[in-house]
């Protein structure tokens, strides 16, 4: 470490305060009323300019409720609330 220079030791400085942020991981906040329980999440509707764009990301999208295990995905019948989607626009990335 008595050999770095200014911008190796920012680097490191940098790289240990990232590390620290992920030290510290609280459980999840629940913000909803107690009787949400359920919620059924259609496929969304698409008016992008890409075909299929709703099929790529509404299975993300339930993928992302059912890893938080806050709310149960169920049918339509059984929920207590629906989250409907419009993908307008896409943009890719990567």
């Amino acid at each position: 470490m008595k050999n770095m220079n200014p911008v190796q030791w920012l680097v490191f400085v940098m790289f240990v305060l990232g590390l620290s942020g992920c030290a510290t991981v609280t459980p999840p906040t629940r913000t909803l009323p107690s009787y949400i329980k359920r919620i059924y999440i259609p496929e969304f509707k698409n008016t992008s300019r890409l075909p299929g764009a709703q099929a790529e990301l509404t299975p993300l999208v339930v993928d992302e409720f059912l890893s938080d295990g806050r709310l149960d995905v169920v049918q339509n019948e059984r929920a207590d609330v629906r989250l409907e989607g419009r993908i307008k626009s896409f943009r890719d990335y990567s």
